[in-house]
C-alpha cells in the first residue's frame, strides 16, 4: 500500500441567531491524500470501500 494521510473532518457553525432560536451548519468531510499517485481501482478498492460501513451509519444518523 502507497503511504498517505486520511483525514475526518467535522465542522460546525453558528449561521443564525435570534432571541427566540438559533441555527447551525454542519459539515462532514473525508479528506484522503496519498504520498505518491495512485491506480483509481487500488485506491477504491483498498482506501474508499472501507469506509462504507461508516458513511452508511452516520448518513443514516442524520
Amino acid at each position: 500500500m502507497t503511504g498517505g494521510c486520511i483525514t475526518l473532518v467535522y465542522c460546525a457553525d453558528k449561521c443564525s441567531f435570534t432571541s427566540m432560536s438559533f441555527g447551525v451548519k454542519a459539515e462532514c468531510r473525508i479528506a484522503i491524500a496519498f504520498k505518491e499517485p495512485i491506480n483509481l481501482d487500488i485506491a477504491v478498492r483498498d482506501y474508499f470501500a472501507p469506509f462504507n460501513p461508516f458513511l452508511s451509519f452516520c448518513m443514516k444518523a442524520r
